[in-house]
């Protein structure tokens, strides 16, 4: 699939954009091509690459290499790419950076690609400075990287600056700027939309980084619930319609979100569907079920009967960022923490509820996550 998308993009791409092509070597061989004079197409490049034409010898080392219109010849690719790549031809030095199995090799060819601008290249660069993959760790050429590649629009590149932004550990924070490069994200059709659309969605809720805007907070976080799993952002706009924010109260509407983020164990929302039982609000009133999910709010083990070990960093960490850390996280904020653990332990000391919990705990079928986006 790769190579076939490479195909269309590097070669065939021009001819059928509809922008008019620049003359040359290369729309004439394309030319050749469209008539299926295939031999024809070869030769046309062959001799721009041997006279010293650029992106003739990258044409025909990516043709030769891929077996476009013959039978592929690795060999004579490899040597027009590279040296193609040598004369900084960008495709040149990506595609070498692809096929090439030596790590080292392929860092290399992606440095030059980087310096020479390519935003895919330049957020590589920063993933490899950023975990010591292939070059020294150096946390500070890793975000310079990834800034370039940022203003080069690579989606990846912006949403990290956006958490870097807004976590302040590595560069200074900035929830303005963090705000910015959420947007850039969050309005694309990248694969890490939503997780930009939840943060975005959390800024305007919170007026981080600008003015606050019930309006726009739900915009967002709808966005990201339509694109599914999107636990933080089905929990917030829970709390958005249970209190009125922006949109008529509405509890029913708010404990269907509750549920659908805490079936996807997102423990903020199994906390709000506990208490909603142990009070009888918006639901009949079920011990039972209060405390199945207020155990799992705070990973207690009913099964087993294994209470959690409060996680001391959490509590500090929240104290530090109590904005942000939650959607960061999912992790309960220390108070509700702390009242959970409380209530079950109340609870677990009425007779038989414990057993009725601890059956429903045992029926339990978290709705399963898609595979995981790696953004850092």
């Amino acid at each position: 699939m790769y190579r076939f998308f490479l195909f269309c993009f590097v070669f065939l791409a021009p001819a059928f954009s509809g922008i008019p092509a620049k003359a040359g070597p290369v729309q004439d061989a394309i030319a050749a091509a469209n008539s299926r004079d295939y031999e024809g197409a070869v030769s046309i490049l062959r001799r721009a690459a041997v006279a010293g034409d650029v992106p003739a010898q990258s044409q025909l080392g990516l043709a030769l290499y891929f077996g476009w219109w013959k039978k592929p010849d690795r060999e004579e690719g490899l040597r027009w790419l590279r040296e193609a790549a040598n004369r900084n031809d960008v495709k040149a030095q990506l595609v070498l950076a692809r096929e090439t199995k030596d790590r080292a090799e392929a860092l290399n060819w992606y440095e030059k690609a980087a310096l020479n601008g390519d935003p895919f290249a330049q957020e590589r660069m920063g993933r490899a400075y950023w975990w010591g993959d292939g070059r020294p760790r150096d946390v500070k050429t890793s975000v310079e990287w990834f800034q370039k590649a940022a203003a080069g629009g690579h989606p990846d590149a912006q949403l990290l600056l956006g958490v870097q932004y807004a976590v302040g550990s590595v560069i200074p924070r900035d929830l303005g700027a963090a705000r910015h490069w959420f947007s850039k994200v969050a309005g694309s059709s990248d694969s890490n939309a939503r997780i930009a659309q939840e943060y975005l969605g959390t800024f305007y809720e919170k007026g981080l980084g600008g003015p606050q805007n019930y309006s726009e907070a739900l915009r967002w976080y709808e966005a990201a619930v339509k694109g599914g799993h999107a636990p933080y952002a089905e929990f917030a706009l829970g709390a958005m319609y249970e209190f009125g924010r922006g949109v008529p109260a509405n509890l029913d509407k708010a404990l269907d979100l509750y549920r659908t983020a805490a079936f996807r164990q997102y423990r903020p929302a199994q906390y709000r569907l506990g208490v909603a039982y142990l009070r009888g609000e918006g639901v009949r009133r079920d011990l039972a079920e209060a405390l199945k999910w207020l155990a799992f709010a705070v990973s207690w083990d009913l099964i087993d009967n294994v209470a959690p070990a409060e996680d001391k960093s959490v509590r500090s960490a929240f104290e530090r960022d109590p904005e942000l850390f939650q959607v960061r996280t999912g992790q309960l904020r220390p108070a509700a923490f702390d009242y959970a653990v409380t209530t079950v332990r109340e609870l677990a000391k009425v007779p038989g509820l414990y057993s009725q919990a601890k059956a429903l705990a045992a029926a339990f079928q978290p709705t399963p996550p898609p595979p995981p986006i790696l953004i850092h």
